[in-house]
Parts: structure tokens; C-alpha cells; sequence
């Protein structure tokens, strides 16, 4: 069998459906909802999940995919095969999944239904050596309106308005079920380190309707002297303007000092909220748990220690499990940390919000964040140092995920529906040291928690960012359940 440029082929005798074939059918993580079907005519795979109708009139649906071999193309494409109205009573949805290649057959790694995850697995193994594996998503979103329309059909029955974005079209005929196939056919992405993170080598959830709320008696997310305008490009904050802002330290026993590491967010009295690559490494804690000090209060690192800031130990670590999956992605790629202790609310240290209402991303695109931390500047980078002693603020819009994706193509493997991208694109943004930043975004000036810093496009030149392009978050509003969870165990 030919095989596209860049993938990973094998020869491999498997009987599916009493017919002969090459092709490798994946393991499917999501035996109750999702299978892969055989078109008669052609015998092409494709996909089809059964999700339970919940009755909304605004349905969105995802789908992650993972193929051995590396694409600069391949997308997924997604149909609703029984489109609901307010007169209908399906029980369950049907959508047909169509995949790119024909000799290349994608595995789910992931169903998601009105911000409801239906089962997760992992993605194709990755393996030193092999030409890579390309991780793919799409998402298919349909609505329609349950106030009845003056307009008739030919039975003269009223009929409903509706609104559906229609990836593909697709007439199937009739298919024969196609059973998963194991196999050791794998291969490895060979991207490189991070450089947005400035360390050396560095299950399903459901996503929630609403995110944990702070106790009022704690004000979050009121930053101070507001009356001072957000200057982009990297301007040094204030003292006390972003009291959620914490510093990351980690002990280097070769120093006998602590070093700084990232930055993190404030959700509580006891808990911060930072990017899962400053202390995991797939499924390795690359830093011990007594390790940690956070440091509160202080925008200006020049000797923090002697110069009043708040400092507190960490008690508990947990990063998500989809990073523990693949730390090459920014998929996932959020960790709590709980605190020793509990800090005392102050005009200088307070929580920042958790993200709160609609978790759609489609609102906020060309919509601007601002993010701080003590990543380096220009004048670091000068230096050849990767952090600035006083934090430094920037205001980016957000890009579509569309926009993101065409952008360039390292951006498909290491983006999700669980990410956005954001940035000027013209120089301005974060960079190494910034890893752990949050995203907040003002609602009748409170601050709102969106996303942190992930991961930045390597620069050929510097080997450092390539602020040109985009640089990915992950979109901790979708993972509010699981931070709640955390907080609360």
C-alpha cells in the first residue's frame, strides 16, 4: 500500500469483517458511545458516536483524534446525522466522523458534548525514533430556535428556524461494523523542549456548567490602580496591581537557593493555579513537593526575601492527567498546588476569579486578555538572562482556533479544544519564564481567570520565542471541575 509523505507504515494482515485488509484500526477508548464503520460501496472507515440528547437547543460537539505519522494536513470532518427540533424526541444524537486518509485510520482520544466529556483515552504512543504522531480536533456546533416561525411547510405544519455549522455532507450508505484491532505500530513526536518554560528538561473529566466560586469575603479578582492604563509590550506593573500574581521558586540543592521558576495564580486562601510543565514531565513530578515556595505580594523579585513579601510552602501537587498523557502538548496543561498554610487576604494578595458563565471561546475571539509575570524582556534577553527581577504586564487579543490552526502547522499537534491561541503577533507577548501566567479578562473590572501560558513558538533565531506567532493557553475555564476537585480533596 502507498503511503503519504511522513507516515509510518506497516504491513499488517487483519481480517475485519471477513474481509482482508491492511489497514490498522485503533483501540477504542469509547466503546459505549463511539464506533468505526465500514462504508459498503468503497470500504472507507469512518467514524460514528450515539451521544444522549439533553434536550438543549445549542449542541456542540467535539472530537480529538490522534494519527501515527505526521500530517501537515489532516482534518477531521463532522455530520449530524439526526439533527433534533423542538417536535422531535430522539434519544440519542448521532454524529458521523470522516477522516482524512484512507490508509491511515485516527483513535479517539476524546467525545465531548456541551462541555460534557464522555470518555477520554490516550493518544497513539509516542516512540524515540519513528516519524511522529499528529493529534487532530474538530468541533461541530448546531442550533435552533424553539419560538415557531409564520412560515409553513408543504403539510402545512409550522416549521422551526435552525442554524448549523455543517463541516461536511455526506451521504452513507449501508456499513458493516468495524472492530478495533491491537497493535504495537506506533511512533514519537520529535518536537523539542519547551523554550517558553525556563527549566532545563523540563482520565476523563467533565468540564463544568459553572466554575467554583471564591467565598466573597475574599474579593477576587480586584486588581489595584486600575486607573493606570495596561501599556502592551511588556510594561513593569505596579506594586500590588495584580494581587493574584505569585512567584514559583523551586530549591536547587547544588545552589542552596531557590530559583525562580514560574509564575502562578492565587484561586484562594490556600491554592494556586499554575501551568503543569513547570512541575510535571509526563507522568515524572520533576519537582519535589517540598521543593516549592511561593512567593506572594511582591511584583519586584529583587531580594524577595528580605523585602517583606509573603512566602508560603506547598503541601499537595496535582497536574491533570491529559498532561501526564503528553507533555508535548498544551493540552491538559494546568496544575493546582495547594499551600502549607492559608495567606491572609490583603489590598496586595488576593485571588484572582475563576472563569465564570459560558465557556465558549467563540465570544472572545479579537477580545483582549492581559497576562504578568517575570518572564524575560528585551533587555533580559540582551543579557542572555531568562527572567526580569520585576514582573512585566501585556495586553493580546485572541485568535479563532481556526486562525491559530492555519497558522502554522506545529500548532496542530500541540493545540486542542481545550486550548486558544492569543497574541499580537508582532513581538509583543510572553516568553521564557512566563510559563504558569494567567490570562484574565475584565467583566465590570473584575478579573476573571481564562487560561495560563503554555507553550511559545520556538525561535530559530535565539532559540528562545517567536513572538511572530501565536502562543498557545490552556483554557483553564474548561477544567473548573477538576480545579474545584482539587481544591476541595
Amino acid at each position: 500500500m502507498p503511503c503519504l509523505t511522513g507516515c509510518h507504515c506497516a504491513v499488517l494482515l487483519i481480517f475485519i469483517s471477513s474481509v482482508a485488509n491492511s489497514l490498522r484500526i485503533p483501540e477504542n477508548p469509547c466503546p459505549n458511545t463511539f464506533h468505526y464503520y465500514k462504508k459498503s460501496d468503497n470500504g472507507e472507515i469512518y467514524g460514528e458516536a450515539n451521544i444522549p440528547y439533553d434536550r438543549s437547543s445549542s449542541l456542540r460537539f467535539s472530537v480529538n483524534a490522534s494519527l501515527v505519522g505526521y500530517f501537515d494536513k489532516a482534518e477531521l470532518k463532522i455530520q449530524l446525522a439526526t439533527p433534533p427540533t423542538p417536535f422531535a424526541n430522539e434519544p440519542v444524537l448521532k454524529y458521523n466522523i470522516f477522516f482524512p486518509f484512507k490508509n491511515v485510520i485516527p483513535k479517539i482520544t476524546q467525545l465531548t458534548y456541551n462541555g460534557r466529556v464522555y470518555c477520554s483515552g490516550p493518544p497513539e504512543p509516542l516512540i524515540p525514533g519513528t516519524p511522529g504522531v499528529t493529534n487532530v480536533w474538530a468541533s461541530h456546533s448546531y442550533s435552533f430556535s424553539s419560538i415557531l416561525s409564520r412560515e409553513k411547510d408543504s403539510a402545512d405544519n409550522f416549521v422551526t428556524s435552525t442554524q448549523e455549522n455543517t463541516i461536511s455532507d455526506y451521504d452513507i450508505p449501508v456499513r458493516d461494523p468495524v472492530a478495533a484491532v491491537n497493535s504495537n505500530n506506533s511512533s514519537r513526536s520529535n518536537f523539542n523542549d519547551n523554550p517558553f518554560l525556563n527549566i532545563g528538561n523540563s482520565g476523563s473529566t467533565e468540564t463544568p456548567k459553572e466554575a467554583p466560586k471564591v467565598s466573597i469575603d475574599e474579593k477576587c479578582g480586584i486588581a489595584n490602580n486600575l486607573a493606570v492604563p495596561l501599556i502592551i509590550g511588556g510594561t513593569e506593573t505596579q506594586e500590588g496591581q495584580y494581587p493574584w500574581l505569585a512567584a514559583l521558586f523551586s530549591y536547587n540543592s547544588n545552589k542552596n537557593s531557590y530559583e525562580y521558576r514560574c509564575a502562578s495564580n492565587l484561586i484562594s486562601k490556600k491554592h494556586v493555579v499554575t501551568a503543569a510543565r513547570c512541575v510535571q514531565y509526563y507522568k515524572i513530578q520533576v519537582v519535589k513537593t517540598e521543593d516549592i515556595l511561593i512567593v506572594l505580594g511582591k511584583n519586584d523579585l529583587t531580594h524577595w526575601a528580605t523585602n517583606g513579601a509573603v512566602t508560603r510552602g506547598a503541601s499537595k501537587v496535582q497536574s491533570h492527567p491529559y498532561f501526564k498523557e503528553n507533555s508535548k502538548s498544551a493540552h491538559g496543561d494546568v496544575a493546582v498546588i495547594t499551600l502549607d498554610k492559608p495567606i491572609q487576604i490583603s489590598k496586595t494578595i488576593r485571588p484572582v476569579c475563576l472563569w465564570e458563565g459560558s465557556e465558549d471561546l467563540d465570544p472572545l475571539v479579537d477580545k483582549k486578555g492581559t497576562l504578568a509575570a517575570w518572564g524575560a524582556d528585551q533587555n533580559a534577553k540582551a543579557k542572555a538572562e531568562l527572567v526580569t527581577l520585576k514582573a512585566n504586564h501585556v495586553e493580546i487579543p485572541i485568535a479563532s482556533q481556526f486562525d491559530c490552526l492555519k497558522s502554522d502547522k506545529i500548532f496542530r499537534n500541540l493545540t486542542s479544544e481545550m486550548t486558544f491561541c492569543a497574541g499580537a503577533k508582532d513581538g509583543r507577548g510572553p516568553c521564557v519564564g512566563d510559563s504558569g501566567a494567567g490570562f484574565v479578562i475584565p467583566k465590570n473590572r473584575i478579573f476573571y481567570l481564562r487560561g495560563v501560558a503554555s507553550i511559545a513558538a520556538p525561535s530559530k533565531k535565539d532559540g528562545l520565542c517567536d513572538l511572530s506567532k501565536y502562543t498557545i493557553f490552556c483554557d483553564v475555564a474548561k477544567f473548573g471541575s477538576w480545579i474545584k476537585s482539587c481544591m476541595e480533596s
